[in-house]
């Protein structure tokens, strides 16, 4: 409960009670709301509850009291509780917003954690959005209930249209306007993504960081967009921070699966998503599935009843790479096209080039991409073997030199920088990163590798202490 809510409760509280005559055996119910208030601010919300209801049996169907009794179960995570209440508050009161807002906000939650596509889930749609249109219509510029169903309109998949009228609303209550709550922003920031409008879904989540820096939503949103940029790294900074407090928030459970999915863990991935029931879970289910085979037949197959299927594509993209590769290659380039915000076809469209010895092509597309995503680690192997493979040596030593740096891809880019080294007669330098190299290589998946350089330090050594 925020203090100015409750400042305004209390003052209708009292507006209520002023004109009632007390006597002296007659409880004081404006003392014990303040009493209550006070408590419920002080985060003993069980407490809070007692004294609530304490002034309910006073004044049974009180609204106020109703209200505050759904906000404090609320805070103890109690929803079905709190959704009682907020209805008693609503039918004590059908022309007060604020119960039916919060009603509404809870009725959308709800509707996400419901299973996918059940005849319950478009029960509770369907009276979210009543509930929250009722909420509108008795205030035209009700934040909290237009961002709640502006949630709900994306998480259902709205028709386009229905999202563009209400993304058109969401801009007038924010543009040049101060204090916009993060909330806000993260909803337009969704609904902008929706509608193709990257740029503008970009300034928004900013603007929702700037404004709470600590807001999950906008930690969620901005992890997602880490990993359409293909950067893992960042992205599981995001998820170890909000780990301890949003373990059990569907939308945190869905962006840690597509982390560890792009991680390479589907395993890992399927299992936590088998907590939500909802019908994105389902979809990133079927595509972790999809992530996992290893028959591309059975791929192909598939493929013709959906040809534009971007988790197929790109699986066909990755297993037909090396008995494949102009095969891979097309499915690179169709994934990349059917899902465009994601880089993560994008690189694979480069490193099936590389696999295709199409090298000139594969370093252009990923020097394009590093433009766009310059941490992105993959992209830069890509760009660095691209180089090597055409021996343009010093382009490919300032990549490789970029991994080491950022203790990306060792110890092998120690073994390619110390090779680019070598070719640009920079001796001193190669003996210092094959020397790296044999210090951290694997004995057994590094035989190959370790071999060359044991024959060639030496030489490069003498070449070493020749050099001025």
């Amino acid at each position: 409960m925020t203090r100015s809510v409750g400042l305004f409760i209390f003052i209708l509280v009292v507006a209520v009670f002023s004109v009632v005559a007390q006597t002296g055996d007659e409880p004081d119910l404006a003392t014990m709301f303040r009493t209550a208030q006070d408590v419920h601010e002080k985060g003993d919300y069980a407490k809070a509850i007692e004294l609530y209801k304490k002034i309910l049996e006073a004044a049974p169907g009180l609204p106020e009291a109703e209200y505050q009794i759904g906000s404090a179960y609320l805070s103890l995570r109690k929803t079905a509780e709190a959704e009682e209440a907020f209805r008693n508050a609503s039918n004590s009161r059908p022309d007060w917003s604020l119960p039916l807002t919060a009603l509404g906000d809870l009725l959308v939650r709800k509707y996400k954690t419901v299973s996918a596509g059940g005849s319950d889930a478009q029960a509770i749609r369907t009276e979210a959005d009543d509930v929250l249109q009722k909420a509108i219509k008795l205030d035209a510029d009700n934040i909290p209930a237009w961002v709640a169903l502006a949630d709900l309109q994306a998480a259902c998949n709205a028709p386009a249209e229905t999202i563009k009228a209400t993304l058109t609303k969401l801009r007038e209550l924010s543009d040049g306007k101060a204090n916009i709550p993060a909330s806000l922003w993260v909803v337009r920031s969704i609904l902008e993504r929706s509608q193709n409008d990257t740029a503008a879904a970009k300034e928004s989540l900013k603007r929702a960081l700037a404004a709470a820096p600590d807001d999950r939503g906008a930690l969620i949103l901005l992890g997602e967009s880490e990993l359409r940029a293909g950067d893992v790294y960042a992205a599981g900074e995001i998820v170890r921070r909000l780990e301890a407090d949003g373990a059990s928030d569907p939308s945190f459970i869905l962006f840690k699966a597509r982390l560890l999915s792009a991680e390479g863990k589907p395993e890992e991935a399927s299992k936590i998503l088998s907590s939500v029931k909802t019908a994105e879970a389902q979809k990133l289910s079927d595509s972790l599935r999809v992530a996992t085979s290893e028959d591309a037949p059975d791929l192909e197959r598939r493929l013709k009843d959906d040809p534009k299927n971007a988790a197929i594509l790109g699986r066909l993209c990755v297993i037909d790479r090396i008995a494949a590769p102009e095969k891979a290659l097309e499915y690179c380039r169709r994934a990349s096209e059917a899902d465009p915000e994601n880089i993560a076809h994008a690189i694979g469209y480069s490193g099936a080039l590389i696999q295709a010895k199409q090298y000139a092509q594969a370093a252009a597309l990923a020097k394009k991409l590093i433009e766009f995503a310059p941490d992105n680690a993959t992209a830069r192997t890509n760009l660095a073997l691209a180089y090597f493979e055409l021996k343009a040596y010093a382009p490919a030593r300032e990549q490789y030199q970029w991994l080491v740096d950022h203790k990306q891809g060792l110890p092998v880019a120690y073994y390619f920088l110390a090779i680019t080294h070598d070719h640009l007669a920079d001796y001193r330098d190669a003996v210092a990163n094959y020397q790296l190299f044999l210090r951290n290589a694997d004995p057994a998946k590094h035989k190959l590798q370790i071999d060359q350089v044991t024959l060639r330090l030496p030489a490069v050594e003498k070449l070493a202490r020749q050099s001025k």
